[in-house]
């Protein structure tokens, strides 16, 4: 399942971002939300700039001139960057999460949890 999100903001009715909300790694998700809380507390250019290099594979397109890479998200305003992640962040955690795949027969895959042990 691949899911994408266009994020708008009620400030840039003209603005949008499409991001990607699936095929991250934990450790990816985990290193995203620490490098925004970092370019968060401390809105130094370091921390900063490491959140552009994390967030840029997963934006897909957007109504900005600039390509879509990481300088062009350093292009945009700051507190605009943190947004799009803090909303990317909301989304990604509000994803579905897969179904388990039927069996061959068309029942339900049995649950693990109360399967006899042999």
């Amino acid at each position: 399942m691949d899911t994408h999100a266009v994020i708008e903001f009620e400030d840039y009715p003209d603005e949008w971002v499409r991001v990607r909300l699936t095929g991250v790694s934990v450790q990816r998700f985990g290193d995203l939300v620490n490098a925004y809380n970092d370019a968060a507390l401390r809105f130094m250019p370091e921390p900063v700039d490491r959140l552009c290099e994390l967030f840029a594979p997963l934006v897909d397109s957007w109504s900005y001139d600039e390509d879509v890479n990481v300088d062009g998200l350093r292009a945009r305003d700051v507190n605009m960057l943190l947004a799009l992640v803090r909303e990317w962040v909301t989304g990604v955690r509000s994803v579905p999460l897969p179904l388990p795949k039927r069996s061959s027969g068309g029942e339900p895959p049995e649950d693990p949890t109360t399967s006899p042990t042999t």
